[in-house]
This record gives structure tokens, C-alpha cells and sequence, in this order.
């Protein structure tokens, strides 16, 4: 039996996996939002839109560190594999196969709170809440962490951005 054609030359049978990667795409997209170019990216604008934004700079630096900071310590002291297992031969590369606590969670719930305190806009915090949601929401889809990895992620976020909003 022959299968229908959709427009532009996609058969039926191939729309689930046209889908799925389409789907996959928008997963891998919606999870750079806790990655480190991203980050290191907001750290360096909120520099060269000036002195205005040096304090917003300077917080975003110190959560950087402190969000990577507690998580490798954890790393250190506490491995967990990923969903996906990933082998490894380093250091660098076991703490990149560890997955307890999700980095990319604790990044996204630091920036939350303080994208939302810094502009104090009700959207902006709605926004952000979302968007940190469905990254910690992508880790688990891509099966990089389970749900205690990217919950206690959301909470080392947290944690840090009370540090460095109280301390720094």
C-alpha cells in the first residue's frame, strides 16, 4: 500500500519522525536558556550597557560562580549518573556525567528571581518563572536528570540568588 503524500514531498509514514525531531529541537532550544554561553552572554551585556547595569552584572557574575560552584562541590562528593549514562576518564568529565543537581536548573531558578526583583515587573517575573520551569522540565525530557536532580537544581538557584542579593 502506498503511502500519502503530504505538501512539500513529507510522507505520512515519516511525519512522526519529522515531528519528533521537530520536537527534540525545541527541547534542546528551551534548555540553552540554563546553559553557560547564555549566561556568560547576559554577563557581558549587562557590562556593556554601562554603568547603570554594573551592579546586575556583578550579581549575575557572582551567582554564575556560586550556581557552578555548589553544584561541583555536590559533584564532588556526591556522583550520581545521568539517565543516559555517560562514560568518563576525567575529572572535568565526571562532573559532567554526574547529574545531581541539575547545573542548567540552577541557573535558570538563579536568574528567575533576580531578572524579576532587578525589573520588578509582574510579566517579567511570570516569564521568568515559566521559562526556568520548562528548562528544569527539558533536562528531564532530554533524560540528562530525573526529578530530584532538577528540583534540588531549582533550590541551589535559589539559594544563591538569596546569597548574593543579601551578601554581595
Amino acid at each position: 500500500m502506498e503511502e500519502a503524500k503530504l505538501s512539500k514531498g513529507v510522507k505520512t509514514g515519516n511525519i512522526d519522525q519529522v515531528y519528533g525531531r521537530f520536537s527534540e529541537n525545541i527541547v534542546r532550544d528551551i534548555t540553552t536558556f540554563g546553559g553557560t554561553p547564555l549566561f556568560l552572554g547576559l554577563i557581558l551585556f549587562a557590562y556593556l550597557l554601562g554603568s547603570s547595569y554594573f551592579d546586575l552584572g556583578f550579581d549575575l557574575l557572582v551567582g554564575f560562580i556560586l550556581t557552578i560552584g555548589i553544584c561541583v562541590v555536590v559533584r564532588i562528593f556526591y556522583f550520581k549518573n545521568r539517565p543516559k549514562k555517560i562514560n568518563y576518564s576525567s575529572f572535568i568529565g565526571k562532573m559532567d556525567a554526574s547529574s545531581f543537581p541539575s547545573v542548567h536548573s540552577s541557573r535558570v531558578f538563579f536568574l528567575a528571581p533576580l531578572f524579576a526583583s532587578f525589573f520588578g515587573i509582574v510579566s517579567v517575573w511570570a516569564m521568568m518563572y515559566v521559562l526556568a520551569v520548562l528548562v528544569a522540565w527539558s533536562r528531564l525530557e532530554l533524560k540528562k536528570h530525573d526529578l530530584w536532580d532538577v528540583g534540588v537544581g531549582a533550590i541551589v538557584g535559589t539559594v544563591s540568588w538569596i546569597l548574593v542579593v543579601n551578601f554581595f
